[in-house]
């Protein structure tokens, strides 16, 4: 939850780091400013790197200990920017612009994948559920018929039989329907 929380604040995050270059603050500052200005996660995150360089550490090293902490793909990648363009120069402002729009453009691609898979998803749980509902209608229905499953060695054996059948195709279904972004 936390991750998705920090992800969900990232482009806001990138407009106040970008806003406060334009306005003429040192990096530094904007960093400051999202520590103040925003709620956790994102302003702990940030205000921790700023605490950190303030005491001595690099930049570089502080951010990739942030990225380490929180496992986000966007934040890693708004850091290598950030540490790459530090040695490299350029402009900055239009450098998180563009990061902005990138994580954008992948936020909602996530959005879309998990929306059209969400019928297979709720396939696959509806048929893995499916012979337990079976099974608990049929030994609620008729109680002669379903002991024999219970009761006999090959009745037992015919439900370990399907027990391990349905978790194997469970997880077929659950690795089909699962995209990995």
């Amino acid at each position: 939850k936390r991750k998705n929380r920090l992800e969900g604040q990232l482009i806001e995050a990138i407009g106040v780091l970008s806003n406060a270059l334009k306005a003429g603050h040192s990096f530094q500052s904007a960093m400051s400013n999202i520590a103040t200005d925003m709620e956790a996660p994102i302003s702990e995150e940030f205000g921790r790197v700023f605490k950190e360089t303030q005491r001595g550490m690099t930049l570089e090293e502080s951010m990739n200990r942030m990225v380490e902490r929180t496992d986000s793909d966007d934040l890693d990648m708004l850091c290598t920017a950030i540490i790459i363009q530090r040695k490299v120069g350029g402009n900055l402002a239009e450098v998180l612009e563009k990061i902005s729009g990138t994580i954008q453009s992948r936020i909602s691609l996530r959005k879309e994948i998990k929306t059209r898979t969400a019928s297979g998803r709720m396939s696959g749980f509806i048929v893995g559920a499916l012979p337990f509902l079976l099974l608990g209608m049929m030994t609620v229905l008729n109680k002669e018929y379903a002991a024999q499953l219970f009761e006999t060695p090959a009745g037992r054996a015919m439900l370990a039989f399907g027990f391990v059948w349905e978790c194997i195709g469970f997880a077929v279904i659950k690795k089909v329907v699962t995209i990995k972004y």
